[in-house]
């Protein structure tokens, strides 16, 4: 058992909560409890009972989910922990079953799915907020009950609505409403242009290149004025004007749509550059606009969500930096990626930090999406905590209840024997991991390490300081303090580009933050524009100093971790009337990436307690990517040749995007 617990809450399909075997990819045994997950192993045996719910942990899961009797009918509904969190790539042979098996799958990523055509009884297979990687793979007899409000990535399946379709190359359109076409090579036919049919479905397309009837190449809409000058910041009837004289360039004529007071031109699709990221939109674009006016949602995801830039500049407000504190990435404009000298076959740490995030007042976080591209099979992936000791347990040391990994120090295979059973650091053997019992003592190989599994859920957190408030005073002149953060605001009007604080060479407009050091504790003014003092960059409450007594009694900036998709917190004296989140022994806030917070949700001292989304004014965020447990374990369910050693691989992240 790790420190971590699954989630107090799953739901099916319909919403409906439920109950179910957990599995983990690092679990062990067949309890399949909250606190004992099961092991994912390469066969899972479905058991005859009409409905089943299976609940995968965070990790990539490689395995076949098999019948081993013989029964009629049944319902399986396999959940995961949300899309890019839960890998799945998975057989399903049920060669026992009489007539039909429904499998549900909801809240994950599909890498690949192939149903093995082995029987005569059907099966039925329905998606609902999954990423689709590929196009599973049904047998004769099988066939595809439901799919919606799922993520494409790199995917041409036309099939169901309300999806998110991203990168996809020759993408065609398909009577399917409120789908989103996401940096998509776009192949559109003039009976596609002028159907009855596609005229009167809401579409939405952001950064796609167009094909349209007999052009040459596919090309962005790139919107020009009268004098056919690029337009600097294209509207929705630019972009919608561009696609209009591009189709009338190929003879087409554009059926005029009456909707909501509108009568426009193919009034029910939308064109835009810059109003998504990787099919979510973004709060306010022009996507989004258009998505109010009609009372609709684009996509698989009703979220909309505010852009975090990625930037190689200092001064863009409410962004990630090359200039915050970091260590082992490269921040360029747009993405993050590993340096060159990291090697991600060993355990090593690397983080970035944003800048101070103003949230307009103050507001209720709903999701911090991390938006990436890592391979997570081969454990590069976002997380802020550590899954596995740091040290490895000695012989005489094991604890009852407590989940140890094997490992080798060298390129050879490694073997533990421990209560009388023998285990190895073998990823395609799948027999490296094993739990606690009375016996403490372990007999190991020359080259086998032992560690303690610290989340056997496998949690990917992030870490952000929220906070209601900062000290009030306006700086206008004098010097700064060394390791503070500094916010700058406009005395009048926070939309003000004109007027700006200068700090180190670099002008910095409303909104912008900086981080000071002792090289240079001046700064200058130009225009109605002033300081605010936030936090000190290693805030401790302990030996703060200069604003100890503003901070005595609220919300401290004091780093806490958070699963994105559940920014749930536990408040002091249990209600929401409180202005600070309640801590643990050791002073820490607890929040849904603390390792007591679902614990108390689920009673499991006899004490239930409630919890509250995490709200606040000003934000800072960290992210870390943490090479440990999941360099091997995620890549166990992916590379059954590989055996000590982790594939190498780098990739970038991308974006962030904030929910509020």
């Amino acid at each position: 058992m790790g420190q971590y617990t699954f989630k107090e809450q799953y739901t099916d399909l319909n919403g409906t909560p439920i109950g179910g075997t957990f599995f983990s990819t690092t679990g062990v045994g067949t309890v399949g409890s909250r606190e004992f997950p099961r092991t994912a192993l390469p066969s899972i045996a479905l058991p005859a009972v009409y409905t089943n719910n299976f609940i995968f942990g965070y990790g990539y899961f490689n395995n076949t989910l098999n019948t081993t009797v013989g029964y009629y009918s049944g319902f399986y509904n396999i959940i995961g922990q949300g899309i890019g969190k839960t890998v799945l790539k998975t057989n399903i042979s049920a060669p026992h079953a009489f007539y039909g098996l429904d499998f549900n799958f909801k809240d994950l990523t599909i890498e690949n799915l192939n149903v093995i055509p082995n029987d005569v009884a059907s099966k039925r297979l329905s998606f609902f907020n999954c990423e689709i990687r590929e196009i599973p793979t049904l047998g004769s007899v099988s066939t595809f009950n439901s799919v919606s409000k799922c993520l494409m990535k790199g995917v041409k399946w036309n099939i169901g609505q309300s999806h998110s379709y991203v990168d996809v190359d020759n993408q065609t359109i398909f009577n399917s409403n409120l789908n989103i076409y996401d940096g998509c090579m776009v192949r559109l036919s003039a009976s596609d242009i002028t159907s009855t049919i596609y005229r009167n479905l809401y579409i939405a397309f952001n950064d796609c290149r167009f094909l349209i009837a007999n052009e040459a190449e596919a090309s962005l809409l790139t919107p020009v004025d009268e004098n056919n000058n690029i337009i600097e910041n294209p509207t929705e009837s630019d972009y919608r004007n561009e696609f209009v004289r591009r189709c009338q360039i190929q003879g087409i004529s554009l059926p005029y749509i009456t909707d909501y007071n509108e009568t426009i031109p193919i009034g029910r699709w939308v064109f835009a550059n810059g109003s998504a990221i990787n099919g979510l939109v973004l709060r306010n674009s022009i996507i989004n606009n258009f998505e109010k006016r009609r009372f609709i949602f684009f996509g698989y995801n009703s979220e909309r969500s505010e852009k975090i830039e990625i930037t190689n500049q200092k001064n863009i407000p409410a962004s990630i930096s090359a200039s915050n504190p970091s260590q082992g990435v490269v921040i360029s404009d747009g993405s993050i990626s590993l340096s060159s000298d990291v090697d991600i076959s060993k355990r090593t740490k690397s983080f970035f930090t944003s800048n101070i995030i103003w949230l307009g007042g103050m507001s209720v976080l709903n999701s911090l999406k991390t938006i990436n591209n890592f391979p997570e099979g081969y454990g590069i992936i976002l997380d802020n905590k550590e899954n596995m000791a740091e040290n490895p347990t000695l012989s005489g040391n094991i604890q009852t209840d407590k989940t140890y990994i094997i490992r080798s120090n060298n390129p050879d295979m490694a073997t533990v024997t421990y209560d009388g059973k023998t285990y190895n650091s073998s990823i395609g053997n799948r027999n490296n991991v094993f739990r606690g019992t009375s016996i403490t003592t372990f007999v190991t190989s020359s080259n086998a390490v032992v560690y303690e599994i610290l989340d056997e859920v496998q949690y990917q957190t992030v870490g952000l300081r929220i906070v209601n408030k900062i000290p009030e005073t306006k700086i206008t002149s004098g010097n700064l303090t060394n390791g503070y953060w500094y916010l700058v605001e406009h005395d009048n009007e926070q939309s003000n580009t004109t007027d700006y604080i200068t700090y180190k060479g670099v002008n910095y407009p409303s909104l912008s933050s900086f981080l000071v050091d002792a090289s240079d504790l001046t700064f200058s003014k130009t225009g109605s524009i002033h300081l605010r003092r936030c936090w000190k960059d290693d805030f401790d409450s302990t030996t703060e100093t200069l604003d100890k007594t503003f901070w005595q009694n609220g919300q401290k900036p004091k780093w806490v971790d958070v699963l994105p998709e559940d920014p749930r917190c536990l408040m002091k004296g249990n209600t929401d009337k409180e202005v600070e989140m309640q801590t643990d022994t050791k002073d820490t806030y607890i929040a849904s990436g603390h390792p007591d917070f679902y614990k108390y949700l689920l009673e499991l001292s006899g004490t239930k307690k409630p919890a509250f989304q995490i709200r606040g004014t000003y934000m800072q965020c960290i992210i870390r990517k943490v090479q440990e447990l999941r360099g091997w374990m995620e890549n166990e369910m992916k590379n059954a040749e590989q055996e000590a050693g982790a594939p190498k691989a780098r990739q970038k992240q991308t974006e962030e995007a904030l929910d509020k």
